[in-house]
């Protein structure tokens, strides 16, 4: 195939070192040919989230609301173990402060923050109370009335 002048400068030049770094160069080009590409199809499939939840967002709607109360419960049926609570509880404290937030369900406002609005409306009932505000995030502000 080869003549025999020719072997040695081949086998010179493609040492198993000239064989990688020629390999690690091909993959290089390769991804930054095709990194545009895939930059655009992330954001295509992003397009639809504008932002970006700090956290406590979801409960910035209930400040004004709750301007001059100093205490407020906070009703959930989501697990609060240390393991597998969400931290919505703290956010919703950072946020609403001077707010102080319990699990007691006998202050005249409450705050719910369930998994679904039927489960929320089941315990708004029990309860005995009257829904004041429902954010799109799907929390819930109720008042008990005297």
């Amino acid at each position: 195939m080869f003549s025999s002048s020719l072997m040695p400068i081949i086998s010179k030049h493609l040492s198993l070192k000239n064989i990688f770094l020629a390999f690690v160069i091909y993959l290089c080009c390769l991804n930054v040919f095709h990194l545009p590409r895939a930059y655009q199809r992330i954001l295509a499939q992003n397009k639809g989230i504008s932002e970006y939840l700090a956290p406590g967002t979801e409960f910035m709607d209930f400040n004004p609301l709750l301007r001059g109360v100093k205490h407020a419960g906070f009703m959930t049926n989501k697990a609060m173990s240390p393991e597998r609570n969400d931290g919505q509880f703290l956010a919703a404290q950072y946020i609403l402060a001077p707010v102080i937030l319990d699990f007691n369900a006998s202050h005249q406002f409450l705050l719910f923050d369930y998994t679904d609005l039927m489960s929320a409306y089941r315990e708004i009932q029990r309860l005995k109370t009257q829904p004041v505000y429902i954010n799109k995030y799907g929390k819930i502000l109720v008042e008990r009335k005297p």
